[in-house]
């Protein structure tokens, strides 16, 4: 099986595509806060005093009292960490630590270390004000993220009111040759894509869903043999295909250049990715599984020049794909809209 097939299998485990991006999101707020946080929190090692927990503050600032007491010579801002105990916060503790004590040696060691400190105690000391940058960073990151997948759930829906997904191609043409259907027999879904010359990565596919959103199998277009050497990619056959969720397998056509299907090596290399179908506009592709169809047809094709053979390599090519729910007959299912009574 290939990698297009396990992903397409794994898309049909999920259900739609909406609920892989909202699983994305899932394990991306799971890593941050069940495994970031709690199950791999981060450790300190070495931390300064002024950034241990609350209790283990004030007893290290007992400590200092005692030890200042008993040699007064001791630079008690060296052992309190330097500048790593800012003034307010140094302030705050002192202060919190002495109200809190019960103890009356130990407030009156507090008192002694605040004087040698030059800090007031009883007096009012402001909290230090806002989160640190990196909380104000993970707040950030995480609204970023939750904001992203809405917009683009509500593109997907968008995209499945209108029934129609464009991508690329030479806008004039595709009006002109897009396939137009009679109201009894329009497709589940009609999908344009475009590939122009340089997209050495072009892989389009499409989720095939019913107007209720429950997903069915997907279908697109991508590279499937170049030839000749160098960037960009000269691009000799493409890959049509359909997968149906009911039927766990992958159907391809392979689509041609003229030179590509007449080359009897090249036709035997591409021959186990699917049947073979000369490339040219107005060429019409149906692809079948146990529950969809899918008619592509060949809109926009253009042929590239240079030192290959001619008509050997795309320079542009525009496709468009139509899809149809099969009824267990094998008669499509009809999803238009029941008359008025």
């Amino acid at each position: 099986m290939g990698t297009k097939d396990i992903l397409s299998v794994v898309a049909a485990l999920l259900g739609t595509r909406e609920r892989i991006i909202l699983s994305f999101i899932g394990g991306f707020l799971i890593g941050l806060f069940i495994f970031g946080w709690w199950i791999w929190p981060v450790q300190w090692k070495d931390a300064a005093p002024a950034d241990l927990a609350e209790g283990y503050r004030f007893d290290y600032l007992d400590t200092v009292a005692r030890i200042s007491e008993a040699d007064p010579s001791v630079d008690v801002r060296q052992m309190l960490g330097g500048d790593s105990w800012s003034g307010t916060k140094l302030s705050n503790d002192i202060n919190q630590a002495y109200a809190a004590s019960l103890d009356a040696g130990t407030r009156t060691r507090l008192a002694n270390l605040s004087q040698k400190l030059g800090i007031e105690i009883g007096a009012e000391v402001p909290e230090e004000g806002g989160r640190g940058l990196g909380s104000i960073l993970a707040v950030f990151l995480i609204v970023l993220v939750g904001a992203s997948g809405a917009f683009v759930l509500w593109r997907i829906r968008q995209q499945g009111r209108e029934g129609l997904v464009t991508v690329g191609g030479d806008a004039a043409k595709v009006a002109a040759a897009r396939m137009h259907w009679a109201e009894e027999e329009a497709p589940l879904a009609q999908f344009v894509t475009s590939y122009g010359l340089g997209e050495d990565y072009y892989d389009q596919s499409f989720s095939i869903e019913t107007p209720s959103g429950e997903f069915l199998g997907e279908c697109g277009v991508g590279i499937s043999e170049a030839i000749g050497v160098g960037d960009p990619k000269k691009v000799t056959a493409f890959e049509v295909w359909l997968f149906d969720k009911n039927d766990i397998r992958t159907v391809t056509k392979v689509l041609m250049t003229e030179h590509c299907y007449q080359d009897e090596d090249l036709r035997a290399k591409l021959a186990p990715k699917g049947e073979a179908v000369l490339g040219e506009e107005g060429a019409m592709i149906n692809l079948e599984t146990a529950s969809l169809r899918v008619q592509a047809k060949v809109i926009e094709m253009e042929y590239g020049e240079g030192t290959l053979p001619p008509n050997s390599f795309v320079n542009r090519l525009t496709i468009e794909l139509a899809a149809w729910q099969l009824e267990e007959s094998g008669e499509l299912t009809d999803f238009s809209p029941a008359p008025a009574a």
